[in-house]
C-alpha cells in the first residue's frame, strides 16, 4: 500500500465521478423518493473514502499510458531554469501547501470570531422557550446545548462542536413552531452534522483548486437538511405542522443576510422548494421498496469503490537504441544511491531514482538487480 502522484490523480478523477453522481441525484426528487436519502449519504461516504484514502494496493494493476501521461510527466517533472531548477510539479506542490495552510489559518480565525460574537449574544430568558427547550433537549445534553438570541436576522441554526449553541432569531414564533425549530436544530446536533461539515471544509481546504469539492459541500449541506426534515416528520411532529413551520420561517427570514459560519447547520431557506415538495410527497408505507432499492444501490456503490482501486494509469518509457550495448543489454545510468524498483504486479516494474521514475520490463529489472539496486516485490 503506497501513495504516488498517479494514485492521487486517480483519486481526483474517481472522487469527481462520485461528486457528479451526487450533484445529479440530489436534485432528482424521483431518485430520493425511490432510493431514499440514506443511499445519497452513502454516496457521500464513498466520495470521502476515495478522497481520504488515495492509495495503491497490492492488487492494483498498472495501465500504461504513453500517449497522455508521458508528455505530462515531461512537462511537470522537468527542471525549469525560471524556477531556479525546480520542476513545475514541485512549484505547484509548494503553492498548494502554502495556500492550504493559509486557508486553514483563515478558517480557524473565522471560527474564533464567530465564537466570540455568539458569546456576546444573550441567553433566552423567555419561560415559554425554556420550557419547550426542556421538552426537546435530553437531560444529559442540557449543560452542553444552550439557546441564545441572534439579533442579526439569521435563520435558526446550531453552532459548535462540543458546547453547542442553538441560535433563535427574535421573531414571534408560536409554541408549535418553536418546538419544531428547536427540535430540528437538536436533531442536527444529535446526528453530529457539524462534524460531517467540518470534514468537507477540510476537503475544501486541501483541494481548494478543485471546483468539484465546492459542489460536494453545497450538496452535503442540503442533503443534511433534507435528512433532518425526514427525521422530524417520521418521529417528532406531523407533516402538516412541520410544513407550516417551514413556511413561517421562510417568510420571516427572506430578508436575512447570507452569511454561513463554519460548523453551522441551519433551518435554511436554500432549496426550500425541493424540501417542501419532498415532504409533501413523503410516505411511510414504501419502506420495503426503498430497502430493496437501497441494497441494490449500496452494492453498486461498493463495487464501484472497489473497482476504483483496481487500476492506476502510469507513463511507460522504452529506452532509445543508445540505451543498449552491443550484447543487447540495457545500459542504465543511476544518478542517485537511493534508487529502487517496485513490482507493479502485472509483470512490469517501476524504477524510482529520486524524483524520476519509469516503468520497465523484467529483463531490465534483473539487469539492475544484478548491479545492486533493491527490488520490492
Amino acid at each position: 500500500m503506497r501513495i504516488s502522484e498517479y494514485s492521487l490523480i486517480m483519486t481526483i478523477l474517481w472522487s469527481s465521478f462520485f461528486i457528479l453522481f451526487i450533484f445529479f441525484f440530489r436534485r432528482s426528487n424521483l431518485f430520493i423518493r425511490y432510493f431514499g436519502l440514506n443511499l445519497l449519504l452513502l454516496l457521500f461516504f464513498g466520495c470521502f473514502v476515495r478522497l481520504f484514502l488515495p492509495f495503491e494496493f497490492s492488487f492494483t494493476q498498472v495501465i500504461r499510458s504513453e500517449t497522455l501521461l508521458n508528455p505530462l510527466v515531461q512537462f511537470f517533472g522537468a527542471p525549469r531554469p525560471f524556477f531556479w531548477g525546480a520542476s513545475v510539479l514541485q512549484v505547484f506542490c509548494a503553492v498548494w501547501l502554502t495556500i492550504s495552510l493559509s486557508l486553514l489559518t483563515h478558517h480557524l480565525f473565522v471560527l474564533r470570531q464567530f465564537y466570540k460574537r455568539y458569546a456576546r449574544f444573550p441567553m433566552v430568558s423567555d419561560k415559554r422557550i425554556r420550557r419547550i427547550a426542556k421538552e426537546v433537549i435530553e437531560p444529559k445534553d442540557y449543560n452542553h446545548v444552550k439557546i441564545i438570541y441572534c439579533p442579526e436576522g439569521f435563520s435558526p441554526r446550531v453552532f459548535g462542536y462540543f458546547h453547542v449553541k442553538i441560535l433563535l432569531p427574535n421573531y414571534p414564533f408560536t409554541d408549535t413552531e418553536l418546538y419544531n425549530i428547536i427540535r430540528h436544530e437538536y436533531v442536527h446536533y444529535k446526528n453530529r452534522d457539524a462534524w460531517i461539515q467540518l470534514a468537507v471544509d477540510i476537503l475544501c481546504i486541501i483541494f481548494f483548486w478543485n471546483p468539484m469539492v465546492y459542489l460536494l459541500r453545497r450538496d452535503l449541506d442540503r442533503t443534511l437538511e433534507l435528512k433532518c426534515d425526514y427525521e422530524m416528520v417520521q418521529k417528532y411532529t406531523t407533516k402538516k405542522a412541520y410544513l407550516q413551520t417551514l413556511d413561517s420561517v421562510i417568510e420571516q427570514i427572506k430578508w436575512q443576510r447570507k452569511l454561513r459560519p463554519p460548523a453551522t447547520s441551519r433551518f435554511e431557506v436554500n432549496a426550500e422548494h425541493q424540501r417542501i415538495q419532498l415532504l409533501g410527497q413523503h410516505k411511510n408505507h414504501d419502506r420495503r421498496k426503498k430497502s430493496i432499492f437501497f441494497v441494490i444501490g449500496a452494492a453498486l456503490i461498493v463495487i464501484t469503490l472497489f473497482v476504483s482501486y483496481l487500476f492506476v494509469f502510469q507513463p511507460y518509457y522504452v529506452p532509445d537504441a543508445e540505451a543498449f550495448d552491443e550484447e543487447g543489454v540495457r545500459d542504465w545510468k543511476i544518478e542517485e544511491d537511493g534508487a529502487y524498483i517496485v513490482s507493479n504486479g502485472d509483470g512490469s516494474y517501476t524504477f524510482h531514482d529520486g524524483d524520476n521514475h519509469a516503468v520497465i520490463d523484467k529483463e531490465a529489472m534483473l539487469h539492475m538487480k544484478e548491479s545492486g539496486i533493491p527490488v520490492f516485490e
